[in-house]
């Protein structure tokens, strides 16, 4: 459209469409304002938190308030916080723990994935009694079929971690290779 078609009606209508937009764009966004929390979320929508494993010499309570200190509202839980030998209801204490501190617990480990189904199977276990989502581990790579079926049964996701040359996993390549043809559940924690 070149300046010379432009006439007086369809200006004058385009004025009053991006008019009629903006006072809809307004009354939607004053609405949303509505809904909004008092306090806006500094980290839009990310997920932030901390491993316990960086308190691992400091006793679960002044974890949890070390947790708070910075402002952080998720936790990766380390077994030094909650042992794997602790009963159900302990783990369960333990999360509450963290909860009611307003810290989340999203996830456990790095956990040395055993071999065998019933060592992987407490894992497991471990993790839907402190409902979590998610367990950070390092399994053998001979292990991920049956890893697979545990993921399906319990519908908690495993993150494969590597540490980096010399280790199970030198690069996120290679657990991407060998999660292929697997659950979408088991992907990586880089």
């Amino acid at each position: 459209m070149t300046h010379d078609s432009i006439s007086r009606r369809s200006l004058l209508g385009g004025g009053a469409a991006l008019a009629l937009g903006a006072a809809v764009a307004n009354s939607t966004a004053a609405r949303a304002d509505l809904t909004k929390p008092a306090v806006a979320d500094p980290w839009h929508g990310l997920k932030l938190g901390v491993a316990s494993y960086t308190f691992r010499e400091l006793p679960l309570d002044t974890t949890i308030k070390n947790i708070q200190r910075t402002g952080l509202k998720y936790v990766s839980i380390k077994d030094v916080h909650c042992s794997l030998n602790t009963t159900s209801d302990q783990r369960k204490a333990v999360a509450d723990k963290f909860k009611a501190a307003g810290i989340t617990p999203l996830s456990c480990g790095n956990v040395g994935m055993p071999k065998d189904e019933a060592g992987a199977r407490r894992w497991f276990e471990y993790a839907r009694d402190l409902g979590l989502p998610t367990i950070v581990c390092t399994p053998d790579i001979t292990t991920l079929p049956m890893l697979d079926t545990l993921v399906k049964e319990f519908n908690i996701r495993l993150a494969i971690h590597n540490h980096g040359p010399g280790d199970r996993y030198p690069t996120p390549n290679e657990v991407w290779d060998a999660v292929q043809g697997h659950d979408k559940r088991l992907g990586l924690c880089i």
